[in-house]
């Protein structure tokens, strides 16, 4: 049944505009989360490092995408108008993913599963999160989607399709660099493309399918290449290593099923929907979209992580939300009026905001949760003045660096994953771990010293730091303020006041 293309915009752009305002009600002006803060940071350095030079400290070796790409973006994105900014940045690229997310699930299943896909994804809790937060998942997610649409669009048998199917690759080139574990859903996208010719043969889907993968790989495998050893130690880091976090695969399954699982769930059911109906072309279809909804989980099990499953499962939830609108917006498809069409697609409402209520709460507790770090930054930040050759030894620094005090050198810092200290008299001479930081204490190199207050029997570092700050003469204990343990070498701020 076709409709004009007003009618056929007031429903989507209804439901983006009902995204932006949930979406909206999440951001903030508080304090940056941990996550927020180590890339909005990261991008002032590296703009500092091109402007002034000086270096950085490596961090292509551990974040989870290009150094380059999104901290430089959200950086000049904070700069222009702070951290609201960069959260509406976010939203931005939400609203662009459920926009791609449309186009795609109407050519795959038509107007109204279309519709129902976008409203699930849109007011999905864990779509929202990524909407509301300055991180990358909202870029990665809007590029992968548009990925999957190009390969979607290069299912035509000739013509102007073709120009769609080079575009693929060079798309999930774009969300693979922005964040790394969307590499976990070029298979998906791949799939989706030789999927969809299979109507002319298994083996021009065979065809298909191979040359989105050869091409696909030599790209980036080109790019990684040139980018060289630190990237693909940052790489591993972020696919193949589990995180300080983690938790029995009971925990993460259970976080990741709070987020998409009920989206899966009607995934599932549209499956059943297909075969009724002798569907049997969309079988393969829904199948593949319910599979890749499944893909963040799967990963997190492996790993036993439950750390960042909210931005693998929003990606996820894209897929899923795909195959998830069939069977909530397929009966509007099979009315034989269009009056009897608008009715049964107001009833796509009803489980799209069942689905919706579903996980605000999580949304409103994770957005929340960055606000326990106030008091954290309330006790550091005075202690953060003062002339630029004081070193400081911070734990998990680049988590609150944004809101202490973003003009900070990183070469002032030194963090507890990494302890470079030249050796007094020994020029050139650098002692490194445990020996380092008992060196940098003993020499009195740290004006200010913060680890938590209350370490566990694990955390090593912060027992070492808080005992040899105890023996040290010269350091005495300031502050206990946000659970950390903040020691002070008095005689630098005498100095500096009196």
């Amino acid at each position: 049944m076709r409709y004009g293309p007003v009618a056929r915009g007031v429903p989507v752009l209804a439901i983006l505009a009902v995204q932006a305002v949930l979406t909206g009600s999440l951001i903030h002006l508080g304090i940056a989360s941990g996550q927020e803060s180590q890339f909005i940071y990261a991008g002032h350095q590296i703009i500092r490092e091109l402007w002034h030079g000086g270096g950085s400290p490596y961090y292509e070796t551990y974040l989870p995408g290009v150094p380059s790409i999104y901290p430089v973006i959200a950086a000049v994105a904070d700069f222009t108008g702070g951290l609201a900014a960069v959260r509406l940045m976010s939203l931005v690229f939400m609203l662009a993913a459920s926009w791609v997310l449309y186009l795609t699930a109407r050519r795959l299943f038509g107007y109204w599963p279309a519709v129902a896909a976008t409203g699930v994804f849109g007011l999905l809790g864990v779509s929202r999160v990524a909407g509301a937060s300055a991180t990358p998942d909202a870029l990665a997610i809007a590029l992968m989607g548009l990925a999957a649409y190009c390969a979607v669009r290069a299912a035509g048998p000739t013509g102007p399709a073709h120009r769609w199917l080079l575009a693929v690759p060079a798309a999930i080139l774009a969300a693979n660099a922005v964040s790394y574990p969307t590499v976990l859903f070029d298979p998906a996208v791949i799939c989706l493309g030789a999927l969809l010719v299979s109507y002319q043969g298994r083996r021009r889907a065979w065809q298909r399918a191979i040359a989105l993968t050869c091409s696909t790989a030599t790209l980036l495998g080109i790019a990684t290449a040139l980018a060289g050893t630190g990237y693909l130690m940052g790489i591993g880091r972020t696919l193949l290593l589990p995180g300080v976090r983690a938790t029995s695969e009971t925990a993460v399954a259970l976080a990741s099923w709070r987020w998409v699982g009920l989206v899966i769930v009607v995934a599932a059911l549209s499956l059943l929907i297909a075969l009724l109906l002798g569907e049997h072309h969309n079988i393969s279809r829904l199948l593949l979209l319910t599979l890749a909804g499944l893909i963040a989980m799967g990963n997190a099990l492996l790993l036993h992580n439950s750390q960042g499953v909210s931005g693998y499962d929003a990606l996820g939830g894209w897929f899923a939300a795909a195959a998830a609108g069939y069977s909530i917006g397929r009966l509007a498809e099979l009315a034989r009026s269009r009056v009897g069409a608008a009715l049964l697609g107001s009833l796509v409402v009803v489980p799209v905001a069942a689905i919706a209520l579903a996980t605000a709460s999580q949304a409103t507790a994770l957005c929340d949760a960055s606000n326990s770090a106030i008091a954290t930054v309330t006790a550091l930040q005075p202690y953060l003045t003062g002339p630029q050759s004081r070193h400081y030894l911070i734990d998990s620094y680049e988590d609150i660096a944004y809101d202490l005090h973003p003009s900070l050198s990183w070469q002032q810092v030194t963090d507890s994953f990494y302890i470079n200290y030249e050796q007094p008299g020994h020029r050139g001479r650098y002692l490194h771990g445990t020996v380092g930081v008992a060196a940098a204490i003993e020499n009195h190199w740290f004006a200010l010293i913060s680890v938590p207050s209350d370490p566990g029997s694990q955390d090593s570092f912060a027992l070492l730091a808080i005992r040899l700050a105890d023996q040290t003469p010269g350091y005495q204990l300031a502050s206990t303020s946000g659970g950390r343990a903040i020691y002070v070498y008095g005689p630098d701020y005498a100095r500096t006041t009196g």
